[in-house]
């Protein structure tokens, strides 16, 4: 039997007896078992993670393998070398247990999908739930169902330990195990070794356990993903008013709406005004709106009734629909000889989200890094916000064609999930001093809140293809109608796609007011907030934008504002969010900035903020952000990922001590370096065609 340096036992599969195996079952059996709509389950769970090395880091051709299976059940740690061993205590726990199919044992693995490459050529696995190809989020064998606890928490393992109380196995640090060691399954484990690799799987358990026994779920009943928590929240609140599900039912979409939703669909406004790409800018400020999704929800008007077309002999008066301000529209269009007014700000038009656009002819298109500036002609599907939006910022030749046009009343979602997203306000607000746990889980359940909305309903399900090359294909289990159809026919749906896709544009809207009010001081913005040159002018326009976020709120009808601890909080109002002493910015997702206090921040997407914000730091901060600096791999915190797909399991010799390792499927994580660079586009915008504002 091991022993780690905390005298944590840990046992081998030579400490494995009858008896012990018993034990087990006494204790699991004692808790009793749950039942749920298919399978019954043990009222209680286990954990498991593992550990891997790479061989051949500097070759072409790098293999991983796993040299450590732990599993935490019962309070009892067992550690196992082999995925023979580990098989063998599964069998063994199945056959004491008498676990089948019907009648299952739940283990938890932090990150399931990585395990899952690594295990599954070594065990017979069945029932793969994934919701992308490789995003596995639980499966099934030898009784034991497999789910992803990250999927669960949305948190990684440090931070979700963290986050419970009475957790006394908290996640080590990672940086003293030292991943790049060479370790196999004969490597003897330091005790250090052996306290990460148990805290891994004792502290999971205990942050599990504790999550269950102050939550109203149980092992059968919990969701699989962070989202269900929300959902299932939702759907209560919902269901409480009969009337939300006739409308529900009422406004259902068809194939061809659904299609042009899914088309219009587009997220936050993140981008850089080329103007100020590059340059170290002095004197900044920043703002962002509260709870902005949650906001629009509870204070913005949706379309809420069918969207119907309108006659094609109307097409072309079009914009009396979009000005008059009743009706939501759904519009698919083209611009021609199109262009943006002012090359002071954020190009609103995104490259990617045109349905048609010209190839790549320089006369016929310039584009900032994916947004568009001018273009011959484009086609977009877009809704009336959009459109608002584009006609302010652009000009274009003639009237735009449109094809489609559908047209839905206005009037607010319905009032008990506008309570409902004040009430997680208020919890959110509430909490944070006085009940952390319940804090952070309404957080993460207040934050989930908009991904409800927008998932989407009609997708290709995910096969597994065990022994194979290609281990996860997309398969059209039916067409959409048939997917539409069995959506809104389950009494378990109650959110509407539109709403979703209305909630991202309203935000975009407010958004853009404080764009086009900044102006030439507007340097950056993402989704929900924007950085602009400090001044009290500015800071005033602020003022106006909140007191007519404020007129929103009492037409909507509802209290906004929570007061706690003598001060008062107001959903959805512009809040400062830091001072800067010096801002730099490359583009979207890509921004270092000096706060007053002289410490040095990093937001670049792909970049550890920590690790390669001290990098940077350690070579001049903010002088060495710019095109061409190499940050090395050990220090940028980004990783790549290799699949090695086998067909069978293989046997992997280690030249320098001639041990044989057997290596089924597995994956390469790698450290690599990150170069600042701009797209071909962009750098030929920055050198080229800006001339005083101007775009030439």
């Amino acid at each position: 039997m091991l022993r780690t340096e905390m005298q944590e036992r840990i046992y081998e599969k030579k400490d494995i007896t009858q008896g012990l195996l018993n034990e087990i079952q006494l204790h699991l059996m004692d808790k009793g078992t749950l039942r749920a709509k298919r399978n019954s389950y043990i009222n209680d769970f286990m954990t498991m993670d593992i550990e891997t090395s790479t061989y051949g880091r500097l070759t072409d051709d790098p293999i991983a393998f796993t040299y450590s299976i732990a599993c935490y059940i019962d309070n009892k740690c067992f550690i196992f070398r082999r995925w023979r061993d580990y098989n063998w205590f599964i069998n063994e726990l199945d056959n004491t247990l008498g676990l089948n199919v019907g009648f299952r044992l739940v283990c938890y693995v932090h990150n399931l999908p990585y395990e899952f490459q690594f295990m599954r050529d070594f065990m017979h696995i069945t029932d793969v739930f994934a919701t992308h190809a490789r995003k596995v989020v639980k499966c099934f064998c030898s009784g034991i169902e497999y789910r992803c606890s990250y999927k669960l928490t949305n948190m990684g393992l440090a931070r979700f330990t963290a986050s419970i109380p009475e957790v006394s196995h908290g996640k080590l640090s990672g940086e003293d195990f030292d991943y790049s060691k060479l370790r196999t399954p004969s490597t003897t484990l330091s005790p250090k070794e052996l306290d990460y690799i148990f805290n891994d799987v004792a502290g999971l358990y205990e942050a599990l356990d504790y999550t269950l026994e102050h939550d109203e779920y149980n092992i059968a009943t919990i969701p699989n993903t962070s989202t269900g928590f929300e959902r299932n929240d939702m759907r209560y609140a919902m269901t409480r008013n009969p009337a939300n599900r006739e409308n529900f039912l009422w406004t259902r979409l068809d194939q061809l709406l659904y299609g042009l939703l899914r088309t219009a669909r587009r997220g936050g406004n993140t981008h850089c005004n080329p103007v100020y790409s590059c340059m170290e800018l002095e004197d900044m400020t920043s703002k962002d709106m509260s709870s902005a999704y949650p906001a629009t929800e509870v204070q913005e008007k949706f379309p809420m009734t069918p969207f119907l077309p309108i006659p094609r002999s109307r097409l072309t008066d079009f914009e009396s629909y979009i000005d008059c301000g009743e009706w939501a529209c759904l519009l698919d269009i083209t611009f021609n000889e199109i262009e943006v007014k002012d090359l002071n700000s954020i190009p609103y038009i995104a490259k990617a989200h045109c349905t048609q656009f010209p190839k790549h002819d320089t006369d016929e298109w310039r584009s900032d890094n994916g947004r568009v500036l001018k273009a011959q002609t484009l086609s977009m599907v877009i809704t009336d916000i959009d459109y608002r939006i584009i006609r302010d910022t652009y000009k274009w030749k003639g009237k735009p064609q449109v094809r489609l046009c559908f047209i839905s009343k206005y009037d607010y979602l319905p009032l008990e999930l506008r309570k409902f997203v004040l009430k997680q306000y208020f919890h959110k607000t509430t909490l944070k001093d006085a009940d952390p746990y319940m804090y952070m889980k309404e957080k993460n359940k207040f934050n989930a809140n908009f991904g409800c909305m927008l998932t989407d309903i009609c997708q290709d399900s995910i096969e597994y293809v065990p022994h194979s090359c290609e281990p996860f294909k997309p398969v059209k289990t039916s067409d959409y109608q048939e997917q539409l159809d069995r959506y809104y026919k389950s009494r378990n749906s109650f959110l509407s796609y539109q709403h979703g896709v209305w909630v991202t544009a309203h935000c975009r809207a407010r958004l853009q007011k404080a764009i086009q009010a900044l102006g030439y001081e507007m340097v950056y913005c993402d989704t929900d907030s924007v950085k602009f040159f400090d001044s009290l002018a500015n800071r005033q326009l602020f003022e106006e934008l909140n007191n007519e976020i404020r007129e929103k709120i009492k037409a909507c009808g509802l209290d906004c504002t929570v007061e706690y601890k003598g001060k008062k909080y107001t959903l959805g109002l512009w809040e400062s969010d830091g001072d800067y002493k010096k801002f730099k910015s490359m583009g979207a997702k890509k921004y270092c900035y000096v706060e007053p206090d002289g410490s040095f921040h990093i937001t670049v997407a792909g970049l550890s903020k920590s690790k390669a914000r001290d990098y940077l730091e350690s070579i001049g901060g903010i002088d060495a952000f710019h095109e061409g600096t190499l940050v090395p791999k050990e220090h940028s915190g980004r990783t790549t990922a290799k699949y090695n797909d086998y067909e069978k399991i293989r046997v992997l010799t280690i030249k320098e001590t001639g041990e044989k390792i057997e290596v089924g499927s597995n994956m390469v994580i790698e450290d690599t370096t990150y170069k600042f660079t701009l797209t071909e586009d962009y750098e030929d915008l920055l050198a080229n065609h800006i001339s005083e504002g101007v775009l030439i």
